[in-house]
């Protein structure tokens, strides 16, 4: 008799482990009723079968990965992924930022980095990360440089920067300087990066 609930209990266990780690499993379980451990991959899992970018917001600290592989999947809207990920995710913004504008390609999400005033140095490196297929509007991304305070160094070396990623020495004419008795040497400088 006790072998027989042995068994019977060892084969619950599989049944109910295979129930839980099959295709399509999130969706058959109420994430809440998971232990705490297994919540947030369950809400992922969910998320990416039912393609609903709003369920990320529950992944606790897969959240950065839920919104970012189900845009892989379902291609999701730049802004909504950053606000899932800013407002609910446990990294800090700038790495939501980040990640989302080198994934989407997409200049305009760098300016979340104006969100917090002691990351524009961001800027350097979110703009050639979000235009490596250079598909971006260089237009766009020199108002983006410009919307930094003028003399300030971050706008000067973020002409500089774009300059030399897109290979433009035009983009040097933008140049302020922030120490106005180099701004001919700044250019000039840009420029040959640029060339």
């Amino acid at each position: 008799m006790n072998k027989l609930i042995f068994v019977v209990l060892i084969l619950a266990s599989v049944f109910l482990l295979l129930g839980c780690t099959g295709p399509n499993w999130a969706s058959q379980v109420n994430c809440e009723d998971v232990n705490s451990v297994a919540r947030d991959k369950c809400y992922y899992d969910q998320a990416l079968e039912k393609k609903d970018l709003n369920i990320c917001s529950k992944a606790g600290v897969l959240v950065r990965s839920c919104i970012l592989d189900l845009d892989r999947i379902a291609v999701q809207d730049s802004e909504e992924m950053y606000y899932i990920c800013a407002t609910y995710g446990t990294d800090a913004n700038n790495m939501c930022t980040l990640l989302i504008s080198e994934q989407k390609q997409d200049a305009n999400v760098c300016r979340h980095l104006f969100d917090n005033p002691s990351s524009e140095d961001l800027l350097l490196s979110c703009l050639p990360s979000s235009d490596k297929a250079l598909t971006n509007d260089i237009n766009l991304m020199i108002d983006i440089c410009g919307e930094m305070k003028d003399g300030s160094l971050f706008r000067d070396s973020c002409f500089i920067v774009l300059a030399e990623h897109r290979k433009e020495p035009s983009v040097c004419e933008n140049i302020s300087a922030a120490l106005p008795s180099v701004i001919e040497e700044t250019k000039l400088d840009c420029i040959k990066r640029a060339s």
